[in-house]
């Protein structure tokens, strides 16, 4: 891996047909079968209104990661928290004033995990949360849902909560400050490494 050949695109750049590499990379990563697996045209229809809260890591024209999020009204929040059925989750997109973000999906190639892609890709999907919260664009509510045991991990390091998970730590995590303790952290990082 050179991590110069490594390069992000991000929200409207993203077309239909890389939406579909995206849901293929994704099985790759998240072998998992049954309530989890994505229906072929999922992320089409996710991010069909708005396709805002998407960030993919590309070396050279392959897929090696990426992250997301989308923005949930009260109802298709409240609705979710009671059923859990992703199905019905829908991108209302990052709006002025106060928005439920759901952090949807961190996914890496194992091949990039333990070097800066991971940072990089959150670098600039904390950036771009920071721009538009300088819109007048407010997260007041944040949660996610662990599907492995990584996921337990990744959410924990971002300081989300479990709020109902099973005796294994699967399930519904929120951020009590709406990830601004993490989003800050990243810039901090940042700034150390620029000054190295």
């Amino acid at each position: 891996m050179n991590i110069l050949n490594l390069r992000i695109i991000s929200n409207a750049e993203i077309d239909p047909n890389l939406l579909k590499d995206i849901a293929m990379f994704d099985r790759k990563i998240f072998p998992v079968e049954g309530e989890y697996s994505f229906p072929d045209d999922y992320l089409e229809k996710l991010y069909e209104k708005n396709k805002e809260g998407l960030f993919v890591l590309l070396d050279k024209n392959d897929i090696v990661g990426y992250v997301n999020c989308i923005f949930l009204s009260d109802e298709i929040k409240k609705e979710y928290l009671r059923t859990k059925d992703y199905l019905i989750l829908e991108n209302e997109g990052f709006q002025i004033g106060d928005n439920n973000m759901y952090f949807y999906t961190l996914a890496l190639d194992e091949k990039y995990r333990n070097s800066s892609a991971v940072k990089m890709l959150m670098q600039r999907f904390c950036a771009w949360i920071n721009q538009e919260k300088r819109k007048g664009k407010n997260i007041s509510s944040c949660i996610s849902e662990a599907i492995t045991e990584d996921g337990i991990r990744t959410l924990l390091l971002m300081g989300m909560i479990p709020k109902d998970v099973d005796e294994n730590g699967l399930g519904i995590y929120y951020s009590p400050d709406c990830l601004n303790s993490y989003i800050n952290g990243m810039f901090e990082k940042n700034i150390e490494d620029e000054e190295r």
